[in-house]
């Protein structure tokens, strides 16, 4: 097995085990400060938000353990900026896949966790296999800006989302039918 796979798989591990850890953080303690890093639902949001900060933050210790090795350790933390903000949507995308061609919710709950723990896999290795080339990219002083405050934004917004949710919703409108 080469070094890159092992990197990766060891990355995804990381991600799978803080993702579970900020997943359940609330449930064990219930308080706002932990309410900011954990999941308080089971909304898709809050786990939007677990799956940023667990990707972030394994990022972060890829960083330590190999970026030093990076041609480019600014690309190397720049691509995973953007893997880390891209995770939202790739989750969305590939999770509710299921949903969308099956149409019914899980018929089990045990199901529904094999189905959830396989997807947050799943959204790791797409994620990790985008990195190199995104590491090829030359990020223009402006470019790291723009990546930092949209990270910067995408946190703050997960957060005050996670203590007033927003009144749009997702896939309706209240005004449907109406």
């Amino acid at each position: 097995m080469s070094t890159a796979v092992q990197h990766i798989i060891i990355k995804i591990a990381i991600f799978w085990v803080l993702f579970l850890i900020l997943h359940f953080s609330y449930d064990w303690i219930k308080t706002p400060l932990v309410a900011v890093f954990s999941g308080t639902n089971e909304s898709f949001m809050q786990h939007a938000k677990i799956g940023f900060l667990a990707y972030s933050l394994a990022s972060i210790a890829e960083f330590f353990l190999w970026g030093s090795q990076a041609s480019s350790p600014g690309s190397f933390l720049y691509a995973r900026l953007v893997t880390s903000m891209a995770l939202p949507w790739v989750m969305f995308i590939v999770y509710y896949t299921a949903p969308a061609f099956y149409g019914k919710p899980m018929p089990t709950i045990p199901l529904e966790i094999v189905y959830a723990n396989i997807i947050l896999l799943v959204i790791g290795v797409i994620l990790a296999l985008f990195e190199p080339g995104l590491e090829t990219i030359t990020y223009s002083l402006r470019g790291e800006i723009i990546l930092w405050s949209l990270w910067v934004l995408g946190l703050v917004e997960m957060v005050i989302f996670t203590f007033r949710p927003p009144w749009a919703d997702f896939f309706r409108s209240d005004f449907e039918g109406k």
